[in-house]
């Protein structure tokens, strides 16, 4: 008898996956590539200090991964079972809430810990060049196993309470910003009255991820097992929750979450707002009409905004920096594209997969005018947002130059930031175009967005780094110097390159092959979880069940 039979039929079929080989083999290339550059980079360096560059480096690319891979992998691992309808099929069986929710952990998690295994040989090699205790190594492996566990169980927590898929990855991401920024913002609060802040720090993974890379014999031994045990505990918290929950919560109508147009009898100034969205464009009404998406937008930025300036009162004379800067603005700027790809690529997504997008060709309107009504859905979400965050970048630049010291630092400061401002419109641009061709190819509305940020924002940065490795590589020992603003000038030619090229490249398929792709029916991968539903249930003695149910 097999205990826990999902979790076995689960982790075969992952097992045969192609991708399970890929995403190992992914990971292992990409910290090899990580390690060499930075060996490269550091090779007259004493070993010591190379290795423990090294660990660094890679022990943020693996925080990075462990607690994003629950947003990736699992925020939608349920929900989209109650959406297809296939979950009601196992409670119809003997299987009880843990086999299930087991099971799609199991089958969703493989993955992350193969990717996660990967990056393990690397840091021993960190271990070997000397800089690096065996306990730090050691720490920081429990604490990537640690981190990973909780993230993949806040996830499937946020998809067992949640059906639509956009609440259910947005219910992940504020339950880990709460949990680990949330106590170390108390602690800092609390800095000016406690005498040791950092005990406010222990709930937080973030602490724990910190204590695993400094020596805890020296600093607080006990914060790192305590913290290590909050985030431990927080998972099975978490986990145990979804068990719980998603037997109840299976006949959740996905209808009911979606979002759909508002009911009821719209007043005089609603009917006149439709009224005009309907003259400029009808696809632009259609997409235009939730009536919170902007005010979400500007509750994100102005919650920012207010935490900005709160860190600038505790200490008005540090947080003036240009380092704070850059990282504000690179933040306003991620969280801006973020929404965009995600914003851009759901309507399509979404319509394809119902149905109705095939039904809106049947109509008079034409592709060029539905692409024109996204963009200017678009357009109309995000222009306020994006001339706010453009306003503060300006803001930033005056008072950067003002701390530059000689005029060649401030001539190098204006130019970078004015770059960035540029190729933030620019990624704006390329990211509306390449979501909406990406949704329209998906079957998930989440894919798209994670598709299209890899090309735009992160393809760009490694194309930039090789470029600059292989000219320090050409120009050893030639004594070539680059002039000051040349390198923020190759890197805003660099994105915008690539922005041009994903965009057009985009645009023109949209307006080819719109038509063929709406007319294609989404591929459903759930029929072998549906099989095992379905044989499960063969084997039972089978009792009264209403039509609705089924």
């Amino acid at each position: 008898m097999t205990v826990l039979p999902i979790v076995v039929r689960e982790l075969r079929v992952a097992a045969r996956q192609r991708h399970s080989y890929w995403v190992r083999f992914g990971t292992a290339l990409t910290s090899i590539l990580i390690g060499a550059w930075i060996l490269l980079a550091m090779r007259h360096m004493p070993p010591q200090l190379t290795g423990k560059s090294l660990f660094s480096t890679l022990i943020v690319l693996c925080f990075f991964y462990s607690l994003t891979s629950g947003i990736r992998i699992t925020s939608d691992c349920l929900s989209e079972e109650k959406r297809e309808g296939t979950l009601g099929l196992l409670f119809l069986t003997d299987l009880k809430g843990y086999d299930v929710v087991l099971g799609k952990l199991a089958a969703t998690s493989l993955n992350a810990f193969y990717g996660l295994l990967a990056f393990f040989p690397v840091l021993a090699v960190c271990l070997l060049m000397g800089g690096v205790a065996p306990g730090e190594f050691w720490r920081a492996l429990l604490v990537g196993v640690n981190l990973l566990f909780f993230s993949l169980a806040v996830g499937i927590f946020a998809s067992a309470i949640c059906t639509a898929e956009r609440k259910a990855m947005s219910a992940t991401i504020l339950i880990l910003l709460a949990l680990c920024f949330g106590p170390p913002l108390l602690g800092f609060a609390l800095g000016d009255s406690v005498g040791m802040p950092y005990e406010a720090w222990i709930p937080s993974p973030i602490y724990n991820f910190r204590m695993a890379t400094v020596d805890v014999t020296q600093n607080h031994p006990r914060h790192f097992w305590w913290c290590l045990t909050f985030t431990h505990l927080y998972a099975w918290g978490f986990f145990i929750a979804a068990c719980v929950l998603i037997p109840h919560r299976w006949q959740e109508k996905a209808s009911a979450s979606a979002g759909a147009a508002p009911t009821g009898t719209p007043n005089s100034s609603a009917r006149s707002a439709r009224t005009q969205l309907l003259e400029i464009n009808p696809f632009l009404w259609l997409a235009a009409r939730g009536r919170m998406k902007s005010g979400f937008i500007w509750v994100a930025l102005g919650a920012g905004g207010l935490l900005w300036l709160w860190f600038w009162s505790k200490s008005p004379r540090d947080w003036l920096d240009e380092s704070n800067f850059v990282m504000t603005g690179f933040l306003a700027h991620f969280i801006l594209k973020f929404w965009v790809a995600s914003e851009a690529c759901r309507r399509f997504a979404e319509d394809r997969r119902s149905g109705a997008l095939e039904l809106l060709l049947c109509t008079p309107l034409p592709v060029s005018q539905i692409l024109r009504g996204q963009l200017l859905a678009l357009a109309r979400q995000f222009r306020g947002p994006v001339a706010a965050v453009l306003a503060v970048d300006f803001m930033f630049v005056a008072l950067g130059s003002e701390h530059a010291h000689g005029s060649e630092a401030r001539n190098l400061w204006m130019l970078t930031a004015l770059s960035g401002m540029a190729l933030f419109l620019l990624d704006l641009w390329a990211l509306s175009w390449l979501s909406m061709w990406y949704g329209l190819a998906a079957s998930k509305a989440t894919r798209p967005a994670f598709a299209s940020l890899w090309r735009i924002l992160v393809l760009p940065w490694l194309i930039f780094g090789i470029s600059m490795t292989a000219f320090a590589l050409v120009s050893f020992g030639g004594g070539i110097n680059l002039p000051s603003g040349t390198i923020p000038l190759f890197w805003f030619l660099i994105g915008a390159a690539v922005d041009l090229l994903y965009a057009l490249s985009a645009r023109r398929r949209l307006r080819e092959q719109f038509r063929k792709m709406a007319a294609q029916k989404t591929e459903t991968r759930r029929r072998g979880f549906l099989w095992f539903a379905k044989s499960r249930a063969d084997g039972l003695e089978m009792h009264r069940v209403d039509a609705g149910t089924l």
